[in-house]
């Protein structure tokens, strides 16, 4: 029986995003976790950067509180996640994952947006869309 018919949700999986977004995954021991509100708040307050960089933020927290890009995520799903990425239980990790679906950066601490955006725009698939942003710019 598919998922749809047993009213069950597909499992999490980054795949949805390849190709569409680029992916913050943050992992941490709970959803109040110092770490992961000051990550949030810096997210927060560069959201026009960020959403420039067609990211998307998933928090993946050990109990309840986990989402991806707004939506719930079950506690299994964020284990599987954090298991997947190598993100240490009872602790803050980052991982930014790219459009083409491999791990970009891993961390263990807060990092500034600055920093993420930095890298971002020096990889291939952003440098193009700067580069087509700019052209259409200039052609009008």
């Amino acid at each position: 029986m598919n998922s749809s018919m047993s009213g069950q949700a597909e499992p999490f999986s980054l795949r949805a995003f390849r190709y569409q977004s680029r992916v913050l995954v943050l992992g941490a021991p709970s959803a109040q976790d110092s770490m992961l509100l000051k990550q949030l708040g810096s997210i927060e307050a560069t959201l026009e950067e960020f959403d420039a960089r067609e990211l998307v933020v998933v928090v993946a927290v050990e109990g309840q509180g986990s989402h991806a890009n707004g939506r719930p995520m079950t506690g299994d799903d964020a284990a599987r996640l954090r298991e997947r990425l190598r993100m240490n239980q009872g602790a803050f990790a980052l991982r930014l994952i790219g459009m083409d679906g491999g791990v970009k950066l891993s961390v263990d601490e807060w990092t500034a947006m600055t920093s993420i955006y930095a890298l971002i725009d020096t990889m291939p698939m952003r440098r193009a869309q700067m580069r087509d942003r700019q052209n259409a710019v200039s052609d009008k």
